[in-house]
C-alpha cells in the first residue's frame, strides 16, 4: 500500500524538479531542509566537480565560498529572516539559486498559540501528517481529507477545514519547553524537514538571581558585585546561542549602562545606605528581582546635620509655648559618633537638653528667653563638630483697651455730642497690627495701625455711633487677640428722616385698621407706654407696637400705629406724641370702600341736581359718582339716568347770577404733592346757582347750569363765586354739601329720587372752591 502511495508521490516531485529547471533556463532545483537550527542547501548536479557559492542573509553582507560537493549548510540559520544562495559552476554558469524564509514564533511557557503554514499539495487519498522536531522528531497530527485521525486532544487542536484545505492551522495548549521546535508537515518522513514549517522558541522566566561579593567595604574605593542566574528557554540550539542581558538597580533606582553580570563602581560618603539588586532578562522574558544587598561603607566623621534641615544663615521662627522640634543631629560617621544637644538663654547660660550616640533627638517647649541652639559632635573623643540654631521666638499678648481714660471696661454708657476717647494696646513679637472697628451685623473698620498703640476720637457722638466696638491685634500665625466694648449713646427719640415716612393714607369707613409706620431713631428703645395718639374725634382707637428695624443698628426703631376707621368721623389728621411732644402728623382720607381705578376700566360720572327752596337761599349742587362697570348694559342705564336729569335742570329760572363749581371726584382719587400719579378718570364739573329763588310755574331756565364732561389726569377744582354762600365747614377742614335729588315742579312727587344701583346708603364728599370765576360760555347763556 505504502508503494502504491509513494509511486505517485516521486512522480509529483519529478515534475517539480523538472518544471523549476525548464523556468531556470536549464539549471537544476535546489532543495532545502531544516536540521537543528541550520539549513542544508542541496542541488543534484555532477558531484565530482565544484562550485562556488553565495550566501546573502537577510539581504545583506553577501559572500562567496568554494565547495567541492553539491550540498552547503548554513549554520544558525533560525536567527534570520532570509537567506539566498547562488551556485555557479567554476567556469562561471549558475547552476541555480533558491532562498529560505525562517518562520519562527516565540511563547511563553503556559500559554496557548496557533501555528500556520501553506502545503504545496494535500494527498487526495492519503493521509498529511504534522511533524515535531526537537532532539527527537515525531508526528503529533495525521489528517485526511475525511477527518483528523490521530492528535492529542488535551494538547492539540485542528483547526483547518475542510480537511483536505493546504492552508494547515493547529493551536498547541499551554505550552511548555518541551514543545520548543521545528513543526512541518507532508506526506512523507521526509516532510518533517522540508522548507515551509514553522520553529517554535519557547521561553520561561530565568531564575532568581543572586549577588556575591565584598560588601564591607571603605569610602572612596571600587565596589565589585556579581549577579549569577539559570536561563530556561528552548530549543537548545536557541539557548547556547541567545546570551542574558543583566539590569543592575541601586535603591530600586536603575542604573544606566550596566548590562553585564558583574558591576565595578566607585563608592562614596553617599553611598553609606545604599542597596544594590539586579535582574536577569531573555529576549521579553525577565527574572524575578533578586535580593537587595546592603554595603557596609566604612567613614570617618565628615559634617553635622540636622534633620529637618536649618539654614545656618537664618533664624528658626518659633511661637512661644511650641516644642522645638523634633530635630535630629547626626554626626554621619561609622562607627557611630557622639551627638549632644543644648541651648543658650538671655543671660548667657548653657543647659544640656540631649545626648546620645550618632544622633541625638531636641524636642522642647520654648520660651522668649531661649536665643541659641547647638548641636556638637564628638568622633574617638579627639574630634568635635558644632552646629548652631539662631531662634526668634514670636508672642502676641491679649489686647489691652482703654476708653474715656477707664481700663478694659465692657460697655459704656455716654449722652450723645459728648467726646469719646478710644485707645487700643498690643503687645507681640514682631509687633501686632491693631485694628478698631465697629462691629455689629456689618463690620465696619474705622482705622488699623502697625504699632502696639492706636488711638481713636469721635467728638462729638451721634446715636449712630451706638455699636460694639473691638479692638484686635493680629500676628502671622496667631489668633487675633480681641477686645470688645459696646458704646451705647443716650439719644431722644426723634424721626428718622434717612427713611421713608409716608403721611398719607386712604382708608374704607367701617372695613378695616390702617397701620401706620413711624420710623424713629431713640436710645434706649422707645416705650409703648409712652407712645399716645391725637386724631379728628376724642376718643380714639390707636394700638401701638414698638420694634427694632434694623438688626445691624440698636437706635433705630419702628413705631407701628394700628388705627381703627369704623366711622366717618375718624377721617382726618392723627398725631404721634412721645412723652407728650408731637413727632409726626399723618392724614388720613376716605376711600368710601370704592377700589382704586386701573386702566382701560370706563367711568360712569352721574350728575345729579336738586333745587331747595330756603328763605334767599338756592343750592344747587351736582354730584359724580365713579364706578367700575362690570357690564356695559349698566354703563348705558347711568348715563340715561345723567342726560334725563341734566334736561330736567335747564330753564330753571334764577334771580341771581351767583354760581359754584362742585368737584364730585371722590377724595381718595384726587392726586396730592405726595402721592403717585393717577390714571386719566373720566369726571363731571357742575355750574351750581348758590343763590337763587324758587322757580316759578314749574319751568326751567337754560342759565341754571352749564354742563360738561371730559377727561383729565388731574380732578378738576371747581369754583364758587365770593359772595356766593359760604358751605358748612367741618372742624377736619372737609366741605359736605347736601344734595336733593327732587325732580322739577311738574312731578307731584317731590321727594322722589333717581335710582342709581350700586348707590345704596352711600355718602359724598365734594371739594368745593370759590375762588375761580364762572366761565365765559355759562355767562352767554345768562346774557341771553
Amino acid at each position: 500500500m505504502d508503494k502504491m502511495i509513494s509511486v505517485p508521490y516521486q512522480l509529483l516531485v519529478i515534475c517539480v524538479i523538472l518544471c523549476a529547471a525548464l523556468a531556470n533556463g536549464g539549471a537544476f532545483h535546489i532543495t532545502k531542509m531544516y536540521m537543528d537550527g541550520d539549513v542544508l542547501f542541496t542541488w543534484n548536479v555532477n558531484n565530482t566537480e565544484g562550485y562556488n557559492i553565495s550566501i546573502t542573509k537577510d539581504n545583506a553582507g553577501r559572500y562567496w565560498k568554494h565547495v567541492n560537493n553539491t550540498q552547503y549548510t548554513v549554520k544558525n540559520a533560525w536567527s534570520y529572516t532570509t537567506i539566498e544562495i547562488n551556485v555557479h559552476r567554476l567556469k562561471g554558469e549558475q547552476v541555480g539559486t533558491s532562498t529560505y524564509t525562517v518562520k519562527k514564533k516565540i511563547s511563553q511557557t503556559g500559554q496557548s498559540i496557533t501555528l500556520s503554514w501553506s502545503s504545496a499539495f494535500f494527498p487526495s487519498a492519503g493521509v498529511y501528517t504534522i511533524y515535531h522536531t526537537n532532539i527527537v522528531n515525531r508526528s503529533i497530527i495525521d489528517v485526511t481529507s475525511s477527518g483528523v485521525t490521530k492528535m492529542q486532544k488535551e494538547k492539540y487542536e485542528y483547526h483547518s477545514y475542510p480537511y483536505n484545505s493546504t492552508d494547515i492551522s493547529f493551536e498547541i495548549k499551554n505550552v511548555s519547553l518541551e514543545d520548543a521546535g521545528y513543526y512541518a508537515g507532508g506526506a512523507t518522513s521526509k516532510a518533517a524537514w522540508l522548507e515551509g514549517g514553522i520553529l517554535l522558541i519557547v521561553n520561561d522566566k530565568p531564575s532568581k538571581p543572586t549577588i556575591k561579593g565584598n560588601l564591607t567595604i571603605t569610602v572612596d574605593s571600587f565596589l565589585e558585585l556579581h549577579c549569577s542566574s539559570q536561563s530556561h528557554s528552548a530549543p537548545e540550539y536557541y539557548t547556547k546561542l541567545v546570551s542574558l542581558h543583566f539590569m543592575w538597580f541601586l535603591n530600586n533606582t536603575k542604573l544606566t549602562n550596566e548590562y553585564n553580570s558583574t558591576l565595578r563602581r566607585y563608592v562614596s560618603r553617599a553611598d553609606r545606605n545604599s542597596q544594590y539588586s539586579c535582574i536577569v532578562k531573555k529576549d521579553i522574558v525577565e527574572s524575578a528581582q533578586s535580593d537587595p544587598v546592603q554595603i557596609n561603607l566604612l567613614y570617618g566623621p565628615d559634617t553635622l546635620k540636622i534633620s529637618p534641615s536649618v539654614n545656618k544663615n537664618t533664624k528658626l521662627s518659633i511661637k512661644e509655648g511650641e516644642a522645638l522640634g523634633p530635630y535630629d543631629c547626626s554626626t554621619d560617621c561609622n562607627p557611630p559618633c557622639d551627638v549632644t544637644w543644648q541651648y543658650a538663654d538671655t543671660g548667657g547660660h548653657v543647659h544640656k537638653v540631649n545626648s546620645s550616640k550618632n544622633t541625638a533627638r531636641l524636642n522642647l517647649i520654648v520660651n522668649r528667653t531661649i536665643i541659641l541652639f547647638s548641636c556638637v559632635g564628638t568622633y574617638n573623643h579627639s574630634l568635635k563638630l558644632e552646629q548652631n540654631m539662631s531662634l526668634i521666638v514670636q508672642y502676641l499678648d491679649e489686647t489691652q483697651a482703654i476708653v474715656n481714660g477707664r481700663r478694659y471696661p465692657s460697655q459704656i454708657v455716654l449722652e450723645e455730642n459728648k467726646t469719646l476717647q478710644l485707645s487700643c494696646y498690643g503687645n507681640g513679637n514682631p509687633n501686632p497690627t491693631i485694628r478698631l472697628s465697629k462691629h455689629n451685623d456689618v463690620i465696619k473698620t474705622l482705622e488699623t495701625f502697625s504699632d502696639k498703640w492706636l488711638n481713636h476720637t469721635i467728638e462729638r457722638l451721634q446715636c449712630s455711633d451706638s455699636d460694639t466696638y473691638k479692638c484686635t491685634s493680629a500676628s502671622a500665625g496667631f489668633q487675633n487677640k480681641e477686645r470688645r466694648i459696646t458704646v451705647s449713646v443716650q439719644c431722644k427719640l426723634r424721626l428718622d428722616t434717612s427713611s421713608s415716612i409716608k403721611t398719607q393714607y386712604s382708608a374704607v369707613v367701617g372695613e378695616g385698621v390702617i397701620p401706620v409706620d413711624v420710623p424713629v431713631i431713640a436710645n434706649p428703645a422707645p416705650l409703648q407706654s409712652n407712645v399716645t395718639w391725637s386724631g379728628p374725634t376724642e376718643s380714639i382707637k390707636v394700638n401701638s407696637a414698638v420694634t427694632r428695624r434694623d438688626a445691624a443698628a440698636n437706635y433705630k426703631y419702628n413705631i407701628r400705629g394700628s388705627i381703627s376707621i369704623d366711622n366717618e368721623q375718624r377721617i382726618g389728621n392723627y398725631t404721634m406724641m412721645y412723652n407728650g411732644e408731637e413727632i409726626i402728623t399723618i392724614i388720613i382720607y376716605a376711600f368710601n370702600g370704592l377700589p382704586q381705578k386701573s386702566s382701560g376700566q370706563n367711568t360712569v360720572v352721574v350728575l345729579g341736581s336738586a333745587v331747595g327752596v330756603t328763605v334767599g337761599v338756592l343750592i344747587l349742587t351736582v354730584l359724580a359718582a365713579v364706578f367700575f362697570l362690570k357690564r356695559k348694559k349698566v354703563e348705558i342705564i347711568r348715563k340715561s339716568i345723567l342726560i334725563e336729569n341734566a334736561i330736567a335742570l335747564e330753564g330753571i329760572e334764577q334771580p341771581s347770577d351767583d354760581y359754584a363749581v362742585v368737584d364730585k371726584t371722590p377724595i381718595d382719587f384726587q392726586k396730592f404733592e405726595n402721592d403717585a400719579t393717577i390714571e386719566d378718570t373720566d369726571h363731571m364739573e357742575m355750574y351750581a346757582n348758590t343763590a337763587k329763588e324758587i322757580p316759578k310755574g314749574g319751568k326751567t331756565n337754560k342759565k341754571m347750569m352749564n354742563k360738561k364732561i371730559r377727561k383729565t389726569s388731574r380732578p378738576p377744582k371747581e369754583v364758587l363765586p365770593e359772595d356766593s354762600a359760604s358751605p358748612e365747614e367741618n372742624p377736619d377742614g372737609l366741605l359736605y354739601i347736601d344734595v336733593d335729588f327732587a325732580n322739577e315742579q311738574e312731578n307731584p312727587d317731590t321727594d322722589e329720587k333717581p335710582v342709581i344701583h350700586g348707590d345704596e346708603n352711600r355718602t359724598d364728599y365734594s371739594s368745593v372752591d370759590f375762588s375761580k370765576k364762572l366761565p365765559a360760555e355759562q355767562e352767554t347763556r345768562k346774557n341771553k
